[in-house]
């Protein structure tokens, strides 16, 4: 197969709070960075991040250990200069440890 295009994926910068509460409820804040220049989201003639402001609302699938995926809303603020931060509230995980997908 040829290769087209290659694009960098946008860098997660920081992660708040790093512990919580087992029986959820915390507020985290992801603090994301997109890349600059020609390999952007805008500079492929596609929409940047800026559309998720107008997109349906966003969404955070939280998977816990022997508890099935719980979606949750979240929110986004632009930082400027291509950063962002993702905030949702976490869920109740019993074993004390979940995965999360933007």
């Amino acid at each position: 197969p040829v290769q087209f295009f290659n694009y960098k994926r946008p860098a997660v910068l920081s992660v708040f709070p790093l512990e919580g509460s087992e029986q959820g409820g915390t507020l985290v804040s992801v603090t994301v960075e997109d890349y600059q220049g020609d390999a952007t989201s805008p500079s492929r003639f596609m929409a940047g991040l800026f559309s998720l402001f107008d997109a349906p609302p966003l969404q955070v699938d939280v998977s816990c250990a022997g508890q099935g995926v719980q979606s949750r809303a979240a929110s986004l603020k632009g930082k400027g200069r291509a950063q962002f931060v993702v905030q949702f509230a976490a869920p109740q995980c019993a074993a004390g440890i979940g995965n999360y997908t933007l």
